[in-house]
């Protein structure tokens, strides 16, 4: 399999970070082709889009020397070091993202026309010993009514895994659009879940706009139509609180405006 790296590093470089689903679909061959040694050498290469994918690998292997991008000369590389070594996480890179906090500030100020096409945090939320047999039960589950027994707080729209299989979790922030148009929202998970947006304010607006019923692919991001929103207009500056209930594991959202191949799903 590692006859198979050049191709993909080359990919890397040629897509440069303008079809996510594909980049995505790299990162994943070369996390599962490249041991860390062979990561570690590339890090190091010249273009940032190969660096970026290679640092995505590294964060699929949970390799502590992912810390080394965050003092990346790139911006968008050093803050997604810094997202992956707190959010997966890493914890043999605690020493290493404190020491680049100041560095990583300065670069934040420095960078403002870096911003994502929607900015959020998430709140992460679980539930142990519960069950929903449907996207539908997800909406009136009684379990979201009680104080969650894990919470935490996210950049990236991802929600729990590795916790078994009876529980119940929630991914929930407010999404704000950096200018006027048409956004849509893409999610997957394993198993059932849905989507709901609401005025910030007005609990009485929510409304679902994707689900999953069953398990979809991580990668799957358009197996079903189900799984895609239709397009919504977003004014600028709108705010909308996004939730995401599932089943079990994984779960994860992406969003781009309409037309766009820029896809994202964390605050920047």
């Amino acid at each position: 399999m590692a006859n198979a790296i050049p191709a993909l590093t080359a990919a890397l470089f040629e897509n440069d970070t303008k079809d996510a689903f594909l980049r995505h679909a790299l990162v994943v061959g070369l996390a599962g082709c490249a041991d860390p040694a062979k990561l570690q050498e590339l890090s190091a290469d010249q273009f940032a889009s190969v660096r970026l994918g290679v640092l995505l690998a590294m964060r699929i292997q949970k390799d502590p020397a992912i810390a080394r991008f965050l003092f990346d000369p790139d911006f968008r590389i050093a803050t997604e070091a810094a997202r992956a070594i707190w959010d997966v996480p890493i914890p043999e890179g605690f020493a290493s993202l404190a020491a680049a906090s100041g560095r990583l500030g300065t670069l934040a100020n420095e960078s403002k026309a870096n911003a994502p096409i929607v900015v959020l945090a998430f709140k992460r939320e679980l539930w142990k010993n519960e069950t929903a047999a449907s996207s539908k039960e997800l909406e009136s589950a009684k379990a979201f009514n009680r104080t969650a027994d894990e919470i935490g707080e996210t950049n990236e729209a991802v929600g729990f895994s590795d916790h078994g299989n009876n529980y119940l979790q929630r991914l929930s922030g407010v999404v704000t659009a950096p200018a006027d148009g048409a956004y849509q929202f893409y999610l997957t998970s394993d198993d059932h879940s849905v989507l709901t947006i609401q005025e910030v304010g007005a609990p009485k607006s929510t409304q679902a706009i994707a689900r999953v019923d069953g398990y979809s692919d991580p990668t799957g991001w358009d197996s079903d139509s189900s799984q895609i929103s239709a397009a919504i207009q977003f004014k600028q500056e709108r705010n909308i609180c996004l939730k995401h209930d599932t089943h079990k594991a994984a779960a994860e959202i992406i969003w781009q405006s309409v037309g766009s191949c820029q896809v994202d799903r964390s605050s920047g």
